[in-house]
């Protein structure tokens, strides 16, 4: 648990939308969460939006949440740590909403710089250490396709490239 000091608060640059607590006059001001996204970084986005019009984003530390992110984990070679392990289709939407993001007028600057280097170690990790590599290169390309052509919504599989 982080220890934020007596009041058990601390000042975020963004929140998971699990567990997230929203007043309806801040929902109404900043608006709904950004369905067209799908399934990854929907509460980054909105939380980039609400920091855009003025409010806080507060963590509550003293709470205990139960929550899963990835479907498992993986302990990297050489004592790097560990790996959250997601499934191709996962992949796509992570990659994919990543681009949609980097060009959103309130997504901060300093967030894309530090994000691109983890989209390319993660890229790197589930091309060459991370089972199924063929599928998970595949889904992830398409994601970054889709991502540059701006498409949004659920994967669909027309969208694939004939062959």
């Amino acid at each position: 648990m982080y220890d934020s000091g007596k009041d058990g608060l601390v000042a975020c640059d963004f929140l998971i939308s699990s567990g997230s607590l929203i007043s309806l006059a801040a929902l109404a001001d900043i608006g709904p969460m950004d369905e067209s996204l799908f399934i990854d970084n929907v509460d980054l986005e909105w939380s980039f939006r609400a920091l855009a019009k003025g409010y806080a984003l507060i963590g509550v530390c003293t709470t205990t949440m139960h929550h899963r992110l990835g479907h498992s984990r993986r302990q990297l070679p050489f004592g790097l740590g560990q790996i959250k392990v997601h499934d191709p289709i996962r992949l796509y939407y992570i990659m994919r909403n990543r681009l949609l993001l980097y060009r959103l007028p309130h997504t901060p600057t300093v967030w894309i710089a530090q994000d691109v280097p983890r989209a390319a170690v993660k890229f790197l990790l589930f091309s060459l250490l991370i089972a199924p590599r063929i599928d998970n290169v595949r889904f992830m390309l398409a994601g970054l396709r889709d991502g540059l052509l701006g498409r949004r919504g659920p994967y669909i599989e027309s969208w694939r490239r004939k062959r």
